[in-house]
């Protein structure tokens, strides 16, 4: 969780064109997805068949909502947040 938490704090991260269609669809900024990284906890870790890589899905709070985001670490050293929902 630090590196995640750091890589967003850094703004070394970004979103996936469906991360960002979820995060406009449920009105979220991403003020409050760095607030969810900052207070948040991993739920789960699932490795991706194909490619072997990990994915996590995260829980945290913003503004009072509770969002979960999915996110991966890209090839790139970015941290890549494939989508984002209130829950």
């Amino acid at each position: 969780m630090y590196k995640a938490r750091s890589l967003v704090r850094n703004s070394t991260y970004y979103l996936t064109a469906h991360g960002t269609v979820e995060m406009l669809a449920d009105d979220l900024t991403t003020i409050e997805i760095e607030q969810s990284f900052a207070n948040g906890r991993i739920l789960e870790r699932q490795r991706d068949g194909k490619s072997g890589e990990f994915k996590y899905r995260l829980r945290g709070f913003s503004k009072g909502d509770e969002l979960e985001i999915d996110f991966k670490f890209a090839p790139d050293g970015r941290l890549a947040i494939i989508t984002v929902y209130s829950v």
